[in-house]
């Protein structure tokens, strides 16, 4: 379950900032797609969905990231069970808005009910 506090996700992204200023020589934002994502956003009858390449942890940190840093709404982020081992990570990730789930629903149709409802 996500445990979100602005005031952990705002430091949070300081943090990222700090590591990506870091590692990379720069982030290109294409500002024209992310001002029709904003305007998606602020009229959308229902929800938006990001759907990152995942192929690093990398991608829903950069989108996150880059939505906060552009003071739009960050989106909640369905993480792997994986990342909730790492001590004081999951703990980060919960109150930025990250909620864990297992990698399959095979063989436990309980788990994939409740977790449906929970998204829904």
């Amino acid at each position: 379950m996500s445990n979100y506090s602005h005031r952990a996700l705002t430091w949070f992204s300081k943090v990222i900032r700090l590591i990506f200023t870091t590692i990379y020589d720069k982030i290109i934002v294409n500002e024209e797609h992310l001002e029709q994502v904003r305007r998606i956003c602020n009229n959308r009858s229902g929800p938006v969905v990001f759907v990152p390449t995942h192929r690093s942890y990398m991608d829903f940190l950069l989108v996150s990231s880059v939505l906060f840093f552009y003071k739009m709404e960050a989106p909640l982020i369905c993480a792997g069970e994986d990342l909730m081992m790492i001590k004081g990570v999951s703990h980060i990730l919960r109150m930025s808005g990250a909620f864990f789930m297992r990698r399959t629903f095979r063989g436990d149709p309980l788990y994939k009910a409740v977790f449906t409802e929970y998204v829904n």
